[in-house]
């Protein structure tokens, strides 16, 4: 006869089964994972610094990026024109190899181009170690580093052709008080910055790189400001070892010093051998 299903059955199920059992872990460690990336992206969000949250607020903005607001930055950004096809760079071109072969994805992805310009002028302007913007923004030393070198080459490339040499009238018209009355002529001052670099392997090339004036192997340049403070020259790197004179013979300096009228006059260090250069 067929079975009476009014009744309650009499059977007795046993324990869960190891299946049963990979499934209930399963289903907590998804609630846990859920749980932890919640909570990395309100410490994101709430905890480090990033445009989205300084767009607004104009001390912090000057503060880490230099920039005097946010809409600023927005400007320079919209200027920049930057997309994901044209940041290229010779670095980025060997990940894209190595990716070919081994896949992976892209580390500087988990920052959006603006994200990316706002750590670089962090950098710029603050001058923090690759570690400490690491830690700041979460993400590896590396990914900072490869950022980095991507972003400052591209702003060369975008920025270079910018002409910065001033006019005449805009630099007489911004004398600070103290220029004009004890030195009204001074259209530029001009001195020389050295980086210092790792000690090349060639010998040859370790003798031109080492500078006497810094006891270590630097890259140098000439650098010019008007009197009013703003960066008016900025020359390419030379091997350490160029004297002043020969950066300032070197650098395009006197052919920008060409344009002026005469009565002109350059400040510079006593160091700098160029009086006759410029009579």
């Amino acid at each position: 006869p067929p079975p009476d299903r009014s009744r309650p059955s009499s059977v007795v199920f046993g324990p869960p089964t190891y299946l049963e059992h990979l499934a209930n872990e399963t289903k907590c460690a998804e609630e846990r994972l859920r749980e932890l990336q919640a909570e990395l992206e309100d410490a994101r969000t709430v905890k480090s610094i990033s445009f989205d949250r300084f767009k607004d607020q104009p001390a912090k903005m000057s503060y880490y990026t230099g920039l005097p607001d946010g809409e600023t930055f927005e400007a320079l950004f919209s200027f920049l024109n930057a997309t994901c096809t044209n940041i290229l760079s010779a670095r980025q071109a060997g990940q894209e190899r190595a990716r070919s072969v081994g896949g992976g994805r892209k580390k500087e992805e988990v920052f959006s181009l603006k994200e990316q310009l706002f750590v670089t002028l962090v950098r710029l302007r603050r001058g923090l170690d690759e570690d400490v913007l690491a830690d700041m923004f979460f993400v590896n030393q590396s990914t900072i580093s490869r950022l980095l070198t991507t972003w400052i080459n591209f702003l060369y490339l975008r920025l270079c052709s910018i002409p910065i040499w001033p006019s005449v009238e805009g630099v007489t018209s911004n004398l600070p008080e103290a220029f004009m009355r004890l030195y009204p002529s001074t259209f530029v001052i001009i001195d020389c910055t050295e980086l210092r670099v790792e000690v090349p392997l060639a010998l040859p090339l370790q003798s031109q790189m080492y500078s006497s004036y810094k006891a270590h192997t630097t890259l140098k340049g000439l650098v010019g400001i008007t009197p009013g403070g703003a960066v008016s020259f900025v020359s390419e790197l030379f091997t350490g070892s160029i004297s002043d004179r020969e950066i300032v013979l070197s650098s395009g300096f006197m052919d920008m010093i060409k344009t002026l009228p005469r009565g002109s006059s350059v400040m510079a260090d006593k160091g700098f051998d160029i009086e006759d250069l410029l009579a």
